[in-house]
């Protein structure tokens, strides 16, 4: 295969002085060759071509084996020319036509040409490495956050067995999308937004993900092995409602980032409502008699609220960036 750099060896081995002896001495119409031709050999014809049975005896070996490729019968012993021999210039590659090449001059600068542009690009990306894509990235990672909060929800209105193992699984894969999504920012040469706002938001959207999965871990447990209750599903119910909210607005940084400030906004009413729901809770559950009970309610209830708070970390983060895009 002729990569860029074979062509440029092969024309500079091409454009030496090469003597060719010849049978007979050529007279001076055929010896005066344009720029680029070459008449080699017994009967060398004015379009370049050579009668049958014609043969020249070229003195370089990869001379020899370039004519050869030709298709050009030689003579591969080196003489020293006769006096009245012709010493004849072998031209640039690009100037080859009379010789019928196979090799067109257009191939060979589109090889040159592609060549030059696939360096110049590496340079270009040393010096202007290519941006990754911070929107559609957080688009995905509050996607997937929103799809663990709907399983929380799967789990506390039905006590689904297949729950919790979805919601481990849900984890695990938020953790290689946050170290993927961080090691990005830390390796990006630039950021259309602040860096402290995408580390933020990197940050508290896996805390949704694992706060998911520590309330169903340590209810499904033999440790505090509790029931969910009607407190417990309306406190996801709205964590639902917020996380989804705000996952429609990251998804939208990209577009229409204008109209991603509606949908922190209904986020913003979520958490509030989580809020008072998580209140009215706690004033029921410390009427019970069971301070195991209570205990261990309480537990499952602070966790819900924590992962409120960093639904709220998140969404403060929507309406940061939302207000420096716009």
């Amino acid at each position: 295969m002729l990569t860029p750099w074979r062509l440029l060896s092969l024309h500079t081995m091409l454009t030496t002085t090469a003597f060719a002896d010849v049978d007979r001495c050529l007279d001076d119409r055929q010896s005066r060759t344009s720029l680029g031709g070459c008449y080699m050999g017994t009967g060398a014809r004015l379009d370049g071509s050579l009668p049958p049975g014609a043969a020249c005896r070229i003195g370089p070996r990869a001379h020899w084996r370039y004519a050869k490729r030709l298709g050009i019968p030689l003579q591969r012993r080196y003489a020293r020319p006769p006096p009245a021999a012709a010493a004849v210039m072998i031209g640039p590659v690009i100037g080859l036509l009379p010789l019928s090449i196979s090799l067109s001059e257009s191939s060979i600068m589109s090889d040159t040409a592609i060549a030059a542009s696939s360096f110049t690009r590496r340079i270009m990306q040393r010096v202007f490495p290519k941006v990754p894509d911070f929107f559609s990235l957080l688009a995905e990672q509050s996607a997937h956050a929103n799809m663990a909060a709907g399983l929380l929800v799967e789990y506390m209105g039905s006590d689904s067995k297949q729950a919790p193992q979805k919601i481990v699984e849900a984890e695990r894969e938020g953790d290689r999308q946050k170290v993927r999504n961080l090691t990005l920012l830390n390796e990006a040469f630039s950021t259309p937004i602040d860096r402290e706002d995408l580390h933020r938001a990197i940050i508290n959207l896996d805390e949704i993900i694992n706060s998911c999965r520590s309330i169903v871990t340590e209810m499904d447990s033999s440790l505090l092995a509790l029931k969910p209750d009607k407190a417990c599903l309306e406190l996801a119910v709205y964590l639902k409602t917020g996380v989804e909210a705000m996952a429609a607005g990251y998804s939208r940084l990209g577009s229409n980032p204008q109209a991603g400030r509606a949908d922190a906004e209904k986020a913003d009413k979520a958490v509030k409502s989580l809020t008072r729901t998580l209140r009215h809770s706690l004033a029921e559950l410390f009427q019970d008699s069971d301070f195991q009970n209570i205990f261990r309610r309480k537990e499952i209830y602070s966790q819900l609220s924590r992962a409120g708070d960093r639904l709220n970390i998140c969404n403060s983060t929507l309406l940061d960036i939302v207000v420096k895009l716009c």
